[in-house]
């Protein structure tokens, strides 16, 4: 399944927010987000696997919240 990803701690368009994330643009070369691609449970739990807290939405979406909190 494919999910959009972005980690709380960085407001930077080109820093991937995770290991095999890839970043769309549209076709004017503007960002559209981060995506990832997780297969099955076990890959989610190994991205949970760092010091993080993961939010998983149904949008689907992932958000990584790491040392930064709102």
């Amino acid at each position: 399944m494919r999910f959009a990803v972005k980690r709380t701690s960085s407001s930077d368009d080109d820093k991937s927010p995770c290991p095999g994330a890839w970043q769309e643009r549209d076709a004017k070369g503007a960002p559209k987000g981060w995506f990832l691609e997780i297969e099955d449970l076990a890959s989610l739990l190994r991205l949970a696997e760092e010091d993080v807290t993961l939010v998983v939405s149904m949008k689907p979406s992932i958000e990584i919240y790491d040392d930064y909190r709102e």
